[in-house]
């Protein structure tokens, strides 16, 4: 009765068991700090794409350098980064303080329930930022899409489709090695590259690795047309198509997916909050009855 009268879904079993455990301390810090770390790792790559010019972030979440005037410094997501350590130490903390106690109540525990204050301040206002951070920012697609084929990147795009035509991956492999090495050693011998001057490989040269390797054309097994394309970013991207793959239809996929969880997540926590308040009325009904 009393259970149902707080909004708990249960009661726990063992007395002395229920009187020390703090698990839903640990459990709820611990999600916390996991969520810094991703949110982390985010900050880490928007001051990465920032500082490379891939995207601008929003005066609204930068500030000017203190000494360079022209410079554009990205310190809310900075701050978002180090989020990670407060959230984290604020776990270690917590399970420092619960370990060695016996299976009663100790006066530690008064002790145990800042730390996980300490997350739940830091780490929605992280969230917070973080969020708008990659909402606002403007992104170069000029930029993004000369540094799509840098070094080479769709070398695994190539040697995957090889590998579809028939070639043995480990063969697929070092014919791909084998052009990207030629093209490089061409390019730094100055050599000028019929239709990739950048130094990557093209179709006459995977078509000469080929040769090399496999001793036979390699349009034996795929076509110049398939080859150039598989060559080209934005189309190896898009062969990419299997779920959690980064052709466009399957992010979108992936992001409508996402969207249906949090459709739920929050219809969940709705239904919470809802038998939380019911509880609450009923509790101050029964206080009232006995007044």
């Amino acid at each position: 009765r009393t259970a149902e009268l707080l909004g708990f879904g249960s009661v726990v079993e063992n007395s002395m068991d229920a009187v020390s455990t703090r698990d839903f301390l640990v459990e709820s810090t611990a999600a916390l700090a996991t969520l810094a770390a991703t949110l982390s790792g985010l900050a880490e790559d928007m001051v990465v794409y920032s500082g490379r010019g891939y995207a601008e972030i929003s005066d609204d979440y930068a500030s000017t350098s203190s000494i360079m005037p022209q410079k554009k410094n990205p310190d809310t997501l900075e701050l978002v980064r180090a989020t990670a350590g407060e959230a984290t130490g604020a776990l270690q903390g917590l399970l420092t303080t619960l370990t060695g106690l016996p299976r009663s109540y100790n006066i530690d525990l008064q002790e145990a329930t800042p730390h996980a204050w300490t997350a739940v301040d830091a780490v929605p206002e992280a969230l917070e930022v973080a969020t708008g951070a990659v909402a606002t920012a403007e992104w170069d697609e000029r930029t993004l899409a000369d540094e799509a084929a840098a070094g080479f990147s769709t070398a695994t795009g190539v040697a995957d489709r090889l590998a579809t035509a028939g070639i043995p991956f480990r063969t697929a492999h070092e014919v791909v090695a084998r052009a990207a090495r030629s093209a490089a050693n061409a390019s730094g011998a100055a050599s000028e590259a019929a239709e990739r001057p950048d130094g990557d490989p093209d179709v006459a040269a995977l078509e000469a690795a080929a040769e090399e390797v496999l001793g036979d054309s390699l349009t034996a097994y795929v076509d110049r047309e398939t080859l150039a394309a598989t060559l080209d970013p934005a189309e190896s991207v898009a062969m990419r198509d299997s779920r959690g793959g980064p052709a466009p239809e399957a992010v979108a996929a992936s992001v409508d997916r996402g969207r249906e969880r949090l459709t739920e997540d929050r219809a969940a926590i709705a239904e919470r909050r809802d038998a939380v308040e019911t509880a609450e009325d009923a509790l101050a009904a029964e206080v009232a009855s006995h007044g």
